[in-house]
């Protein structure tokens, strides 16, 4: 039997970050079941070191000896499959797809993927941004989608132009991130089911290491970010560790208001710390003082916050809809376009 390669692809904000700790956890019990999932780098359990950037033509031979080495171990190994998860790929050009394919031209390739729909998706990735700084996240939802829409919501086009001609439509397995949809409303256990491995995953040891902040901090975290440009600019260990921690403490205990009310005194020691000893003043800037205000209010009141209006809402189905509908089609039975395009039934 030809041995087989299994290549988890993302997509971005669909519990990539929750099935690699999963993964990375069994990594023994899977091995013991003839399934082989190595990471490539010694402190993170996934694959993010087999793909570079920029995503340019000497992509691939950047990348080659780390690909060709994961598949000599694939080789040597006694396992018959083998498992791959980097959501990093998912963007990679068509050309380095079709590079990756003839490198496993003696293996079966499946492909494993997630989708979500844009209207959920973007605020997740603007959040992302605004914790990590990745990209310029431009201080609202409303620019960054105007700058970044042509790669936060393409995930369905880069499947059909790029994936889909070069795996073929047989070889992929698309699933639709909607909790109503997941098994038990659970990524892992989903992605667990869907290869067959349920039994020889530990499904109880997950671990949330990516964190999201809460859309009710994220204009606080605008704010911060306005008033103290250095922070992001000359100070990010700074702003990480004292100031997007204590906010992500926040978005982790909103529901318990003694423990966040902590967390925001510790927020306003920080930035007044670093006020001193970097600005030279002891008062925060009154656009801070007076966000940090509002967000406890909010907490409080529990006042949820959708980051998306109905202006932009609109924006967003009409640029992708066309998209959406063609990859429905090809990808989806009935239940799944009824998930996916739920939002233009609202419309």
């Amino acid at each position: 039997m030809k041995k087989e390669v299994i290549i988890h692809i993302g997509s971005g904000k669909t519990g990539t970050t929750s099935i690699q700790h999963m993964l990375g956890q069994s990594e023994q019990h899977l091995l013991d079941a003839g399934i082989m999932y190595h990471p490539t780098h010694p402190k993170q359990p996934n694959h993010h070191n087999l793909v570079s950037t920029p995503f340019d033509t000497s992509m691939w031979e950047r990348d080659r000896p780390v690909h060709t080495q994961l598949k000599q171990k694939f080789e040597s190994s006694p396992a018959s499959k083998m498992i791959i998860s980097t959501e990093r790929i998912f963007g990679a050009p068509k050309y380095y797809l079709e590079e990756l394919k003839k490198l496993y031209w003696n293996m079966d390739i499946k492909i494993i993927v997630y989708i979500r729909n844009q209207v959920d998706m973007i605020p997740s990735q603007f959040l992302q941004r605004q914790k990590d700084i990745e990209t310029e996240y431009l201080f609202s939802i409303e620019n960054a989608f105007k700058k970044y829409k042509d790669i936060w919501g393409m995930h369905p086009n880069k499947l059909m132009t790029r994936w889909m001609p070069v795996f073929k439509k047989e070889n992929m397995i698309v699933r639709i991130y909607d909790r109503e949809l997941l098994d038990d409303g659970d990524v892992c256990r989903d992605f667990a089911k869907a290869l067959g491995i349920t039994d020889h995953v530990d499904l109880e040891m997950q671990l949330n290491e990516n964190a999201s902040l809460i859309p009710e901090l994220s204009k606080l975290t605008s704010v911060i970010d306005r008033e103290f440009p250095n922070l992001s600019k000359n100070n990010f260990p700074f702003r990480q560790m004292n100031i997007i921690k204590p906010l992500l403490n926040i978005s982790l205990n909103y529901k318990k208001s003694k423990e966040y009310d902590n967390f925001f005194n510790i927020l306003k020691d920080n930035l007044k710390v670093y006020c001193k000893k970097q600005l030279n003043c002891n008062d925060l800037p009154e656009p801070v003082e007076n966000e940090i205000t509002r967000s406890r209010e909010l907490l409080k009141k529990k006042i949820k916050i959708n980051l998306v209006n109905e202006e932009l809402r609109t924006e967003i189905l009409n640029y992708y809809k066309e998209m959406n509908y063609k990859f429905s089609d090809i990808f989806l039975n009935e239940k799944e376009k009824k998930s996916f395009l739920k939002h233009y039934r609202k419309s």
